[in-house]
């Protein structure tokens, strides 16, 4: 019996001669978990800077937090349902 790895080689080399990408969906899942992820702890960093007067903190982490913001509808499938796709 083949290995399931032997299977898969063709089918990459095809994807990739046909210029596909080969990244996968669970890539996307993966950045977005940890872009909220990155957020919460944006958040609480963002807590602890007021509460010291840091507002150069506070903007840093506030650019981070927008730069996510700003990628969050390309991390989901185009036919996305549900939350703010469906308005």
């Amino acid at each position: 019996m083949k290995c399931p790895t032997a299977y898969m080689r063709p089918l990459l080399l095809a994807l990739a001669a046909a210029g596909l990408p080969l990244t996968s969906v669970a890539d996307a899942v993966t950045e977005r978990i940890d872009g909220f992820k990155a957020n919460r702890r944006a958040i609480a960093t963002i807590e602890d800077a007021l509460a010291h007067a840091d507002q150069a903190t506070v903007a840093e982490q506030a650019r981070l937090m927008a730069r996510f913001a700003e990628r969050i509808p390309s991390l989901y499938p185009p036919d996305a349902k549900g939350g703010f796709f469906s308005q």
